[in-house]
């Protein structure tokens, strides 16, 4: 027996026969003397070299890899990777025999043996020598290769894994290697993937998974579905995503297997974030001694929204969600979503048939109106607040833009305690209202019968001090919190400050003083006070500066929903920014859900993780990390530098609205309007005596002022035929069709007098 080896610079040649030289390396003359090799006295054949197993245990070998590579390492791959032949003649079983090919380098036996692979002892005389035929080698054109297209999604260490599991161990007597395998098929559930292999060398098969099934690793259907409901999509925006990045995308079938799975654990995690949140509110409570009959009471921040944009007129969605929030934890402590729809019931309906076995959302009337939907969720989560959590949410901050109030009124969830729930009016809410109406009032136009010159300018004036308004608001509310009086006193001060808010805006001073209130009085300001009540202008400010002090008591408070603002913003996210139908069959719930766990601890991904009892990724502990450091150091920036806002300028707009750039019109459609143009200048020409006549009270004529638009007056005439022809006509045309307003107090004067010199001189 024979090992050889061909290298570039030397030859060994191994051979335990006496009559043989052999020139061995000082390496190889180490391992043997280390004693890891064990000569067999049972063989026959003296030639043999005999390792035992227990020489090269696994550990050994695994040790030696990650130290680097050497001679035992070297042997030892060569004994798990080559052909291993027991010697029949030998009586110990457990030891291994490496035939004379052990070592041999693949291009000498090439080279040797042109006609194909045999493996021949010369120095044998028995007959167990093995001898492969070149026709025991199947042909490769005999296995076809299926290649799969495109991109799949694979556990890269699980495959890593296992291919060295599959190929390191596959040995059958040739030398087969890793080029003899071929991919013959593939299957998907989903985004798993399972290849097929066979060796062309064995006819071996095998196969491997994309990744593990391992219980404490979320499946790859179910983490593509989870993610889709966190960031907002479904699945026709899943199949167009996987389509870009050419990766076969799971059918909808399976997708909403996961999702319906998915929902009861989104739905499980909320709960439980919900449930914890309200324990932490209990505690604060208990130790501001905040207790009623013995049960702990707060103030919480109710808020709604719906599934589908209303733009103000069509509130006609099918699914909405009220939620009830923690005003000193700001979590969630109540959410409940409102559907009336279910696809497996209207389906059924419509066919007249009993709808299958199904898990189904519907829970709120069709035929209800979907403005309800909020006050309903929201009275729902008062009358649980003592099974829920052992608490008695006393006090509601809300807008005042829903019947939610009256809603809880009448439910009257602490009818046992003795307890009416307290209503408190988002500040922001009411200040946005006073600049809606407000902003009205500027917009208010004249019947065209009874127009008043300089009607235009006073609405200007009031849309000028819009904000002003606002800002004196909030100061006076200021000023009377720091005040040390009984709440009472100072709403009934604060109301009687809003009230003073328009005359001292308009330029009237009378009862800042009495207010005490210091003014910056400056005489060259105008009172507009009595041309605002001649326009009835004064008189609609006022309207809406009474609405708002009405509600002095609240504004005392400062309170503001916006938690709640922030927490419909995360909805929106998750339902594609209410673009998106998901209302059929649960899927708007799991999102609800997942946004009540996004809102309470900034890590939806890891809570869904830990609830399902699966090991956390690390890039979803570093991205849920990044994003919350990133949140806070936001925050911390906005406390020190306030929030940043673009300016904007005020006037038109030349690259949007109205008053935007446009190309000159097509010859032929200029031409066209010029001819209309000067045909209806023709015709005025000869009706200019009943013109004349329809025009004769001029500035109180509609249409002396539209035919002004049209004609060139007197006063411009001469100022456009004395226009060289190389001067520009941009800025006549201008002046010419928006005239500056003149208005002075002569010009006045003779229009209030006018009527009364006439009857003067027709009496003389």
């Amino acid at each position: 027996m024979k090992i050889t080896k061909d290298t570039d610079n030397e030859s060994i040649d191994f051979c335990k026969s006496p009559n043989m030289d052999s020139k061995i390396s000082t390496q190889v003359i180490q391992y043997l003397e280390s004693g890891t090799y064990n000569q067999n006295d049972n063989c026959d054949d003296n030639n043999s070299l005999v390792i035992d197993n227990e020489a090269l245990p696994d550990s050994c070998i695994q040790e030696n890899l990650s130290e680097g590579r050497r001679i035992a390492f070297f042997l030892a791959g060569k004994l798990q990777r080559n052909r291993r032949i027991v010697d029949d003649n030998c009586d110990d079983n457990n030891s291994l025999v490496i035939d004379n090919e052990a070592l041999l380098d693949n291009s000498c036996i090439q080279e040797n043996l042109p006609e194909g692979r045999r493996i021949v002892d010369d120095n044998c005389d028995d007959n167990y020598s093995l001898v492969i035929d070149n026709e025991a080698l199947p042909d490769s054109c005999c296995i076809q290769e299926n290649l799969p297209e495109g991109r799949r999604i694979v556990d890269v260490s699980h495959m890593w894994n296992e291919i060295h599991r599959t190929f390191d161990n596959h040995s059958r007597g040739i030398e087969c290697q890793f080029k003899d395998w071929k991919v013959i098929k593939t299957e998907t559930k989903g985004f798993r993937t399972q290849l097929f292999f066979k060796c062309q060398m064995c006819n071996t098969e095998a196969n491997i998974w994309s990744e593990p099934e391992d219980p404490k690793i979320l499946d790859i259907n179910k983490a593509v579905v989870a993610g889709t409901i966190i960031v907002g999509i479904g699945f026709a925006q899943l199949e167009e995503l996987c389509a870009a990045m050419n990766i076969p995308c799971m059918s909808e079938k399976t997708y909403i297997k996961n999702r319906d799975i998915l929902v009861d654990d989104f739905e499980k995690t909320a709960m439980e974030n919900m449930k914890m949140a309200g324990q932490i509110e209990k505690q604060l409570a208990l130790e501001r001694n905040d207790v009623i009959n013995g049960i702990p009471y707060i103030t919480v921040i109710a808020d709604g929204s719906w599934m589908k944009r209303s733009y103000g007129n069509a509130y006609d969605s099918l699914s909405g969600v009220g939620a009830i929030i923690g005003y000193h934890t700001k979590r969630i402590l109540f959410v409940g979503v409102r559907n009336k729809y279910c696809t497996v019931c209207d389906v059924a309906e419509r066919n007249g048939i009993k709808s299958r076995d199904h898990k189904c959302y519907k829970n709120f009337d069709r035929n209800a109106s979907s403005t309800s939907m909020e006050s309903d969720a929201i009275a729902e989560g008062f009358k649980s607040s003592l099974e829920m959590h052992g608490l008695i949410f006393r006090t509601v901050i809300a807008d005042g833009d829903s019947s939610v109030y009256q809603a809880i009124i009448d439910s009257r969830p602490y009818r046992e305690q003795m307890v009416t729930v307290k209503k408190i009016e988002c500040t922001n809410h009411l200040l946005r209202n006073l600049c809606k109406k407000l902003k009205a009032v500027a917009e208010t136009t004249q019947q065209k019968t009874h127009r008043k010159r300089g009607f235009v300018q006073l609405r200007n004036v009031v849309k000028s001090n819009i904000l002003n308004i606002r800002k004196e608001v909030i100061e006076a509310i200021d000023l009377r919190k720091k005040q040390e009086q009984p709440h009472h006193d100072k709403a009934k001060e604060l109301q009687k400050d809003i009230l003073n808010i328009p005359s001292h805006i308009f330029g009237e001073h009378k009862r800042c003083k009495e207010r005490g209130h210091i003014c910056d009085l400056d005489e060259t300001k105008k009172n507009y006070v009595p041309f605002l009540k001649l326009h009835d202008l004064y008189q609609r400010v006022e309207k809406a500066i009474i609405y708002l002090s009405a509600y002095s008591d609240s504004l005392l408070f400062k309170f503001t929903n916006n938690p709640a603002e922030s927490f419909n913003s995360i909805i929106c996210k998750e339902i594609g920014g209410k673009r998106i139908n998901f209302g059929n069959r649960g899927s708007y719930n799991a999102r609800i859900a997942g946004a009540v766990v996004q809102f309470n601890t900034q890590q939806v991904l890891t809570e869904v993780h830990n609830s399902m009892s699966k090991n956390v990724p690390p890039v979803v502990e570093i991205l849920e990390k990044r994003r919350q450091t990133k949140v806070a150091r936001t925050r911390e920036s906005r406390k020190v530098n306030g929030r940043q806002k673009c300016k904007r300028k005020s006037g038109t707009d030349c690259h949007y609205g109205p008053q935007s750039q446009k190309p000159d019109l097509l010859p032929d459609i200029f031409e066209q309007l010029r001819q209309n143009h000067l045909e209806k200048l023709f015709e005025n020409g000869k009706n200019w005596r009943q013109i004349e006549r329809n025009t004769i009270e001029q500035s109180d004529s509609d249409l002396w002022h539209s035919l002004r638009q049209e004609l060139l007056t007197a006063s411009n005439f001469g100022i456009v035929c004395r226009m060289r022809l190389t001067t520009s006509c941009a800025a006549t045309v201008k002046n010419i069709l928006f005239p500056p307003s003149i208005d002075t107090a002569a010009m006045k004067y003779g229009r209030e007098m006018e009527k009364i010199a006439r009857k003067e001189l027709a009496v003389t």
